[in-house]
């Protein structure tokens, strides 16, 4: 899912990219654009769930999209917003830091 066309990884996603040094089981976080979403629900096979799940897709209005065509990782920003949005404490810790070095 990580490399689907169209998919913009963010929070501990991001890790790599951003040297967050965030490593283990986290779920795949990702935004994606509202007219995808239909496609995406047809040829992927998902469970909602609450707890302990493993994608977290944030959909995102067509005509407001921010991320630049071919886009695969949100900008710092962004990154660091969604990490201080986590209920993990590494994951809150990583995006100060981040956001921190903006």
């Amino acid at each position: 899912m990580a490399a689907r066309p169209g998919i913009v990884r963010t929070a501990a996603s991001a890790s790599p990219e951003y040297h967050l040094g965030l490593v283990g089981s986290w779920p795949l976080e990702a935004y994606f654009r509202q007219s995808d979403l239909e496609v995406i629900l047809d040829e992927e096979a998902m469970e909602e769930r609450t707890e302990r799940f493993n994608l977290l897709l944030r959909v995102v209005e067509d005509r407001i999209w921010p991320f630049g065509q071919g886009s695969e990782v949100a900008p710092r920003p962004v990154v660091a917003v969604d990490l201080l949005e986590s209920d993990d404490e590494r994951a809150r810790r990583a995006g100060a830091e981040l956001l921190g070095r903006l």
